[in-house]
């Protein structure tokens, strides 16, 4: 097995997370030939990628920036912790074997009406149109097609799963602010030395001081709202390393969100949890420049709209909520 063929093999595999996956794969021995590869393109080449499954698509394009970027999602820098190993998966993966270099009919294959489709277009205008068929009767491979070719291959399943789950879990950065409001059970604005806090129980939420204040509904109603999706946000620069440069060695206002969501087991629970800091008004006063958590070791900096900023800064600064003295050590 060449090198080539185990780092895609190793990357798939580490690609698949969020469930168990397993795949058999025969060594080949000296007598074996080895299987061709299904298609071959340089990674550097690659300018534009593109997914259809079951009607559902996704467009990925190589930006100035030399960042990809999500073309259905306001051309959103892809996070790169999702993203790692799909260029390398795409520059094109060894075939399990050709099956028919001159079929009669593509139907028995799924290929005459195929629900998959991977498109890599290169930087001189080439397009390598890629089509899935069925799955094979082990189960291990699927049947593919280069569109415009008659040879058909099979190729391993795991190879585009991954690819097509990127249309169902896109590679959205870590940083970009997805709250769903009626998700989240908890919520805490830092201010200074005090905070805010907030609790959701059996649906009803409170402040979580030590008498567990409670809040009307017109009051927990506005909050939420002002925790909905903001209507702008976007990348201001990579890696950044001064803090203090924008704001956030002492940010103005930090934001922990903490949602609970049902999972896929009876009585199971996922809890995820974000921690946004705010610094300054951005140069031109049209947001505020962010930072996660999440992003410790990329520290990615990006900017939320600040009218959206202002509302939560007011909310913080309420006389009429309990606060919390905020202990540091």
């Amino acid at each position: 097995m060449s090198i080539r063929t185990s780092i895609i093999l190793v990357v798939t595999l580490l690609m698949v997370s969020g469930y168990v996956f397993f795949v058999q794969i025969g060594t080949p021995t000296d007598s074996e030939e080895e299987p061709p590869w299904f298609y071959s393109a340089d990674m550097s080449d690659m300018a534009r990628i593109s997914i259809t499954s079951q009607e559902e698509e996704i467009t990925f394009y190589l930006a100035d920036d030399q960042r990809w970027h999500i073309e259905s999602e306001d051309g959103l820098p892809v996070g790169l912790d999702r993203w790692g190993g799909v260029t390398l998966l795409l520059s094109g993966p060894k075939s399990r074997r050709l099956i028919d270099d001159n079929p009669v009919d593509l139907a028995p294959y799924g290929l005459d009406a195929p629900n998959t489709r991977f498109e890599v277009e290169l930087k001189d205008g080439r397009l390598i149109p890629v089509i899935i068929g069925l799955e094979t009767p082990n189960s291990v491979g699927h049947y593919a097609q280069i569109e415009g070719y008659p040879h058909v291959y099979t190729v391993y399943s795991g190879w585009s799963d991954v690819l097509t789950r990127l249309i169902t879990e896109p590679p959205i950065p870590p940083w970009y602010y997805d709250i769903e409001t009626e998700d989240l059970a908890r919520i805490e604005f830092w201010l200074d030395d005090r905070s805010v806090d907030l609790a959701k129980e059996d649906s009803v939420w409170s402040f979580s001081d030590e008498n567990n204040t409670a809040i009307n509904e017109d009051q927990i109603n506005h909050i939420l709202s002002s925790l909905e999706q903001p209507p702008s946000q976007s990348i201001v620069e990579y890696r950044i390393s001064d803090l203090a440069k924008y704001g956030l060695d002492n940010p103005k206002l930090s934001i922990f969100l903490q949602t609970s969501t049902p999972g896929d087991r009876e009585n199971m629970t996922i809890t995820k949890q974000v921690l946004f800091h705010i610094g300054d008004l951005t140069d031109d006063g049209s947001g505020y420049y962010i930072l996660t958590e999440r992003e410790e070791i990329i520290r990615d900096l990006f900017s939320i709209n600040a009218g959206w900023v202002n509302q939560l800064l007011e909310i913080a600064n309420n006389p009429s909520y309990p606060t919390t003295i905020i202990e540091t050590s």
